[in-house]
């Protein structure tokens, strides 16, 4: 939610919440009523299909490699540790 802006079209008669490029709402400021977005030129009868995979961005696969890894070091460390080691002397 943070990432959505507000912005003014149409001369102040439209507000739109927008995720980037892409709007996800319209708000007529006279009336208030809210309505859904026109259809993006590729969902368009004789639009050209994307060129993107469409794959999620690196940035979300790099943080959930590095959570893996954290979380692969936290059980190796405790299985080799010295504290580890402590606790099977006993």
């Amino acid at each position: 939610m943070y990432l959505l802006k507000l912005r003014l079209r149409d001369g102040g008669r439209t507000l739109a919440v927008v995720n980037g490029k892409h709007p996800l709402a319209l708000v007529d400021t006279s009336t208030f009523k809210v309505s859904a977005p026109p259809a993006p030129a590729s969902a368009r009868p004789g639009a050209r299909a994307p060129t993107h995979d469409g794959g999620r961005p690196w940035i979300e696969s790099a943080a959930i490699a590095l959570l893996l890894l954290l979380g692969g070091a936290i059980v190796l460390a405790r299985r080799t540790g010295p504290f580890a080691r402590r606790a099977r002397a006993r």
